[in-house]
């Protein structure tokens, strides 16, 4: 009987699960995975037990999911030690040098720790460094090939194949500089696609974390100049959006009667954007249609933490991501332009719910909001 046939008469009953665009028959009886449609056979092999763990309020130790315990022992694994998670929605700094997460918004810390435990060596300059001694038997991470700028390992032949755009590919390459992948083991698998990194042309590409994929899953993961590492999170690139041609203007008020609350001792920072009407660009939703601008005025407090924001504004500014043109959520119009995700407060008191101060946790929030689209100090 074949390994995609039922057996009843198995200790282990085959199950499919769903990886990446695939889907995968596995025995766990003969520890081998046939895929769905093409039938080709693979072994597997039970991963050594682990469990990594967090301390909650009562100081009692709270297993992570499934799929976080992965992504922290492959960090570990790829000698990556400090790096950035996201738990329901809310992002942690994982560092195993100190064994310790830190929720970024409330900046609260918690031990961590790893059954059984391991040595982690100690840090080093970079924190995304691959150069430390593995602290786990691992096969060897691939060894790329020092390539210049432009420098490709493939052809426009090799990327027909997979319906790639040429010029796309080169600029992912230029601008990520990832490596050819030379390993010729077949057991490393592309993780997005969970094909074999061994078999797959053009051959895959590693990027300076570390980390390798097939070209055709980095190419889908590429967008406007900018891609995110699957695995780490590492950034690469430089977003850019597609904001109108407008104005920006900054004022500073000193300490009075236009102060905002809570801040009532410091002065106050107006930021004031103004966009005319104009025709949409082929980047914009609507070609050739005419767009309607608009006149936004946000408030900072002359604060530290107010003048750490206004120099993301001006970065979000500069990179076109301020603004877009869309449908407002408040009228219901179309091409109109709209903020872009990055919450401004655009009144000087009130509360949250009327956009305004105070709201202890906004800096926190609008910084994240920033980091989402690449934008930090």
């Amino acid at each position: 009987m074949g390994l995609c046939e039922s057996n009843q008469r198995e200790r282990y009953r085959p199950c499919v699960v769903e990886c990446g665009p695939g889907s995968y028959r596995v025995d766990f009886g003969r520890m081998m995975q046939c895929k769905v449609g093409t039938g080709f056979l693979r072994n597997v092999k039970r991963e050594g037990s682990y469990t990594w763990k967090w301390m909650d309020d009562r100081r009692r130790w709270v297993a992570f999911s499934c799929g976080d315990m992965k992504l922290i022992e492959q960090s570990l694994l790829n000698g990556i030690y400090v790096f950035s998670i996201t738990i329901a929605n809310k992002k942690y700094k994982i560092d195993l040098h100190k064994m310790q997460q830190t929720n970024k918004h409330t900046n609260r810390v918690r031990p961590i720790l790893r059954d059984p435990k391991v040595h982690i060596p100690d840090p080093a300059p970079s924190p995304y460094t691959t150069a430390l001694p593995n602290p786990l038997t691992t096969p060897p991470l691939p060894t790329p090939i020092q390539k210049q700028k432009g420098d490709l390992w493939f052809s426009q032949a090799d990327l027909a194949e997979h319906n790639l755009d040429w010029e796309k590919v080169v600029k992912l390459v230029d601008v990520t500089g990832i490596t050819v992948y030379m390993n010729d083991v077949d057991d490393d698998d592309c993780p997005i696609c969970m094909e074999s990194l061994g078999k797959i042309k053009p051959n895959p590409g590693v990027l300076p974390c570390s980390h390798s994929f097939c070209i055709p899953c980095l190419y889908h993961c590429f967008k406007d100049n900018f891609l995110i590492c699957p695995i780490c999170k590492k950034r690469f690139g430089v977003v850019s959006g597609n904001m109108p041609p407008g104005e920006l203007k900054i004022e500073k008020l000193p300490p009075g009667n236009q102060s905002i609350s809570g801040y009532e001792s410091f002065g106050t920072i107006i930021v004031k954007f103004h966009f005319p009407d104009g025709i949409q660009g082929p980047e914009h939703p609507n070609p050739g249609n005419k767009y309607f601008g608009t006149t936004r005025i946000a408030y900072l407090p002359d604060a530290p933490e107010g003048e750490e924001v206004l120099k993301l504004i001006q970065i979000g500014w500069d990179r076109k991501l301020m603004f877009t043109i869309g449908t407002s959520i408040t009228t219901g119009a179309a091409d109109q332009v709209i903020w872009n995700g990055i919450h401004m407060k655009t009144a000087r008191n009130g509360g949250s719910s009327n956009y305004g101060y105070p709201d202890p946790g906004y800096f926190g929030r609008v910084k994240e909001e920033f980091e989402d689209k690449g934008i930090s100090l």
